[in-house]
């Protein structure tokens, strides 16, 4: 064998260890949700809910992750708690981000002197969630006493929103969370 062929043997075997090694660190850090670990979780926050005394009259979520995570949680609590999905749109505004609400049906002021959980699948910085309670407060009449938030996964670090119920804790600055129904990216 000549060095020339050596020499890209050798590259090549790098590659591959390279390749198997960044594979292999990628998944140390995610914490990785099979559906098992997610019925777990929303067992878990069936109780905690259940503990609290907490008996809202809606279910409020967002499209994705948390409508799986809100349904299941009334299949298992076995209620016939409503469940509302509220669109949000991402925007970018002058270089930060701003969350708009559509909430046109929840403006009725049906909900007024009643309790609102608001159901999400991964807890990331808060925004979403805090400004759903202010829209629930100021546009539908809700108590800001009368509302609680559950996820199943909050930062380890403080975030602008602290949940009242939640099963798991992950350091996002070390782990990304993956769920069965898709990769959530963190910000």
């Amino acid at each position: 064998m000549d060095s020339a062929t050596t020499l890209g043997l050798a590259s090549i075997a790098a590659t591959v260890v390279l390749a198997v090694l960044f594979r292999w660190l990628d998944r140390r850090h995610r914490f990785v949700f099979k559906w098992r670990r997610v019925l777990s979780g929303v067992r878990k926050l069936r109780d905690q809910i259940r503990l609290a005394g907490f008996e809202p009259a809606l279910i409020l979520t967002f499209p994705g992750g948390g409508l799986i995570v809100a349904d299941l949680l009334v299949q298992r609590w076995n209620r016939e708690t409503p469940i509302c999905s509220l669109s949000t749109k991402r925007l970018e505004e002058h270089g930060a981000r701003a969350v708009q609400l559509d909430g046109s049906l929840l403006r009725t002021g049906s909900l007024r002197g009643r309790k609102v959980l608001v159901v999400d699948d991964v807890l990331q910085t808060g925004a979403t969630i805090s400004k759903t309670i202010g829209f629930l407060v100021s546009d539908c009449g809700v108590k800001r006493d009368d509302i609680r938030v559950a996820v199943l996964a909050k930062p380890r670090s403080p975030t602008v929103l602290r949940p009242d119920f939640a099963v798991f804790e992950i350091d996002y600055s070390t782990n990304r969370p993956r769920l069965p129904w898709g990769e959530v990216p963190v910000d």
